[in-house]
């Protein structure tokens, strides 16, 4: 995988970075088995810092974009794993089964 920093920009206790990663999918990625596909995913993440420290951390990453590139069982299972790891979904038990249920009626019966 390599990964590359587009576009850094650093203002006083805050800095934001461009990013995108590719490589080809030799490991299972969003629970999605190896697929030996190329991958392409761009994101951006944002820092604040305290002193020397990072204290907050936010992520935007286009895993729709990356799902698209791995075929059609895969992009749906890709997403269903991305916004069952989302922590409000993590953390309530009832809207992961219904989020669940609603990728499950789209995909086999296979676990994915």
């Amino acid at each position: 995988m390599r990964t590359r920093c587009e576009h850094v920009i650093v203002e006083g206790k805050e800095a934001a970075c461009m990013f995108s990663m590719a490589g080809t999918q030799r490991a299972e990625f969003l629970g999605v088995p190896p697929s030996d596909k190329q991958v392409r995913v761009d994101g951006m993440i944002f820092f604040l810092f305290k002193g020397p420290k990072i204290i907050e951390r936010w992520e935007l990453i286009d895993i729709l974009s990356a799902a698209k590139q791995l075929g059609v069982r895969q992009q749906l299972s890709a997403i269903k794993n991305a916004v069952l790891e989302y922590g409000e979904v993590k953390a309530n038990k009832q809207l992961g089964e219904k989020i669940s249920g609603l990728f499950n009626k789209h995909l086999s019966t296979e676990q994915v």
